[in-house]
């Protein structure tokens, strides 16, 4: 017993040691980028985090404090389907991190154009393309299969894949099995996300959820003239089906979430902060707890990672994508390794802490306002979901009664749909034909 006790002092020294260090080694990293910054981009001197402000600066609220006081689930409110959601991630306002304390930004974004790519970024013609074309209009790509008539006989379904990933997800595995009959009667939208894919990755957006709203109700809903329509969405893609779904409770008629983001509201912690000690809790083992906490507690370490890996993505592609072929062979497409490599620091950084952790707080009322609403949700989860645990999929149908959940006990956060795509796609269908049954 003595033993054990001993091992864990050992461990959690050991942990604060390894922290410390990394702590250390990112204030010093942001001094030589900011130096190297404005030797390398002079016309914009300053390219750290576009959130961050001095925590004494006039206009700026103090959104949580680091002993968990204080807790300011409040925002500018939005209507969401009759239902005010007061959370900063709904109003479009970002949650940051700025030294011990989480901060709401309340400057306007920057203008539009006003900061070049960055040179650690990428400027492969792709990159590029999404960095600067498309600014202006913000209009987010779109590949639009199956039923040809306007209106199709059936609702429209879109499809939002997760962090990471872009239309590619769903395009290289749910949609080639989805049936001709389910074609024939439905007209199937694939977006990139804001700042994903071949999307736009402007450089005054900061990926609040009201961004991503926006640019889907824009390049999306309205662009394509949807009415009614279902949702299908995976990981950080099913945050933000649900928070579309909740704006718009009388037009959608069914969600369909694979390995869903969702945690159970806790009376002592913030939900933001409960996420993140789920995700990245600041822990050297095991390697994806130390992995997720490298990326996502420290700005510019991770700010050098990105140039080593997906500035360089040309290089890296190609043996990355062998080894995944030759690991599984048939389970995943090369574009899953494709479109990880191809994003830039900047999106992925807001969209972890912005989208992700500011979009939590709209998770609990965007769901009971789709509960109110009678809107059916059915979860798919794996049990071996690293990333969005299996438990939180479970506490979701307990919480709430519109929710059916089916465990999968030998998935994981990417296995639930890759690799049982046929089963995926009769899972999307059985649940778009439940709810159109119903809306006759």
């Amino acid at each position: 017993m003595v033993a054990v006790r001993q091992m864990g002092v050992l461990l959690r020294l050991v942990n604060s040691a390894v922290f410390l260090a990394l702590d250390v080694a990112d204030v010093v990293l942001g001094w030589l980028l900011r130096w190297l910054d404005a030797f390398l981009l002079p016309s914009c001197a300053d390219t750290s985090c576009r959130c961050k402000q001095a925590s004494h600066q006039a206009g700026q609220a103090v959104l949580y404090r680091s002993q968990g006081q204080d807790c300011g689930c409040w925002g500018l409110k939005s209507e969401v389907g009759g239902l005010a959601l007061s959370a900063p991630g709904a109003s479009g306002r970002p949650l940051v991190r700025e030294g011990s304390q989480y901060i709401v930004d309340q400057r306007s974004a920057r203008q539009e154009g006003g900061y070049p790519i960055r040179w650690t970024d990428c400027r492969c013609k792709a990159c590029r393309a999404a960095h600067e074309g498309h600014q202006k209009a913000g209009h987010l790509f779109v590949r639009v299969e199956g039923a040809h008539d306007v209106p199709p006989v059936g609702a429209d379904v879109i499809f939002l894949h997760g962090n990471l990933s872009s239309s590619n997800f769903w395009g290289d595995s749910v949609l080639p099995q989805l049936s001709p009959e389910f074609l024939s009667r439905h007209r199937v939208l694939l977006p990139d996300l804001l700042g994903l894919g071949r999307s736009p990755r402007p450089h005054a957006c900061l990926y609040t959820i009201g961004e991503h709203l926006a640019a889907l109700e824009r390049s999306v809903l309205a662009a394509q003239g949807v009415g009614q329509f279902h949702l299908v969405g995976h990981s950080m893609g099913t945050l933000l089906c649900l928070a579309l779904a909740a704006k718009y409770p009388h037009r959608v008629r069914s969600i369909t979430l694979f390995a869903p983001v969702y945690i159970t509201p806790q009376q002592d912690i913030p939900v933001c902060e409960a996420l993140m000690k789920q995700w990245a809790p600041k822990a050297a083992w095991p390697p994806k707890d130390f992995a997720l906490s490298f990326i996502c507690h420290y700005y510019h370490l991770s700010r050098a990672f990105c140039f080593g890996l997906c500035a360089h993505h040309r290089f890296w592609e190609p043996p990355l994508t062998a080894l995944l072929q030759a690991l599984w062979p048939r389970r995943f497409p090369s574009s899953l390794i494709v479109d990880f490599m191809q994003h830039s620091h900047e999106s992925a950084w807001h969209m972890f802490h912005n989208t992700i952790r500011g979009g939590a707080h709209v998770l609990e009322p965007a769901l009971e306002c789709l509960r109110c609403a009678g809107v059916p949700i059915s979860v798919v989860h794996g049990r071996h979901d690293i990333v969005c645990p299996y438990e939180s999929g479970e506490a979701m149908q307990a919480r709430f009664g519109n929710v059916r959940f089916k465990g999968l006990p030998d998935a994981n956060h990417v296995t639930v749909v890759m690799g049982r795509e046929a089963q995926a796609a009769r899972e999307v269908e059985a649940q778009v034909g439940r709810a159109e049954k119903q809306a006759r």
